[in-house]
């Protein structure tokens, strides 16, 4: 594949993912709240789902970012993690309990943490002239 096509596709690709990731943030956060009360859960328990996505994402992140760096291709990878986060995202519309929302949240922020290995990609496709541009 010609390099200028791969650079598009990956831009399309990244575009897409981010997105999608942006859809879930607006159904999740007005929500949330509202959804673990109805299961039982306190403004503490709250803060732990709402806080574990992040924490997943952190430490997936890290473990992405390593395993982007060593493999130098990240397509894979990617797909992995959206499946984590389409797993998350299913156990969490199921809502039996709010023990499996924390689960569905910690799924979706290890997900999430795979933007650390796109960013490794676009480092890969990209000259030292153009990453500015690219990253903001």
């Amino acid at each position: 594949m010609e390099l200028r096509t791969k650079k598009v596709l990956t831009n399309v690709g990244l575009a897409v993912w981010f997105f999608f990731a942006g859809v879930e943030y607006a159904v999740i956060i007005p929500t949330a709240w509202l959804y673990v009360e109805s299961l039982g859960g306190d403004k503490f328990f709250f803060g732990m789902m709402f806080s574990s996505f992040s924490a997943a994402g952190l430490v997936s992140g890290i473990l992405f970012g390593i395993w982007a760096d060593r493999v130098g291709k990240t397509k894979w990878i990617v797909i992995f993690a959206n499946l984590w986060a389409i797993a998350g995202n299913l156990l969490y519309s199921v809502g039996i309990s709010k023990y499996l929302i924390l689960v569905s949240r910690l799924l979706s922020g290890a997900g999430a943490g795979v933007g650390s290995a796109i960013f490794a990609q676009l480092t890969h496709t990209s000259a030292n002239e153009e990453r500015t541009r690219i990253f903001s």
